[in-house]
């Protein structure tokens, strides 16, 4: 596999397609603290538990279950403007703005 990979990828299905790129989220569980950054780079060693293709739409899906084996290291990144997280009244404001001037 080629690195970078960039992950985000549109929401055309549905009715109202999304402008913005949408990214598959990662879970993590464990059972103490932790001290991860709002932003950054992380490096982990994984293994593939299971994978599955799939059709929504007429087009293809794909996904993966990765069991996190270890975190290797964390660089805090800057947050950017567009990356930090938008109350939900904020993007219903947006929305609005958005429809108005189409």
């Amino acid at each position: 596999m080629k690195t970078p990979v960039d992950l985000g990828y549109k929401m055309d299905m549905g009715p109202s397609p999304m402008k913005e790129k949408m990214y598959p989220t990662l879970h993590l569980e464990w059972p103490t603290d932790y001290d991860l950054p709002e932003s950054g780079e992380l490096t982990v060693k994984f293994v593939k538990t299971g994978e599955n293709k799939s059709k929504v739409g007429g087009k293809p899906r794909y996904t993966v279950d990765l069991e996190i084996k270890s975190i290797e290291s964390v660089e805090e990144g800057e947050v950017e403007e567009s990356e930090k997280e938008e109350s939900g009244s904020d993007a219903l404001d947006r929305y609005a703005k958005e429809a108005e001037g189409e």
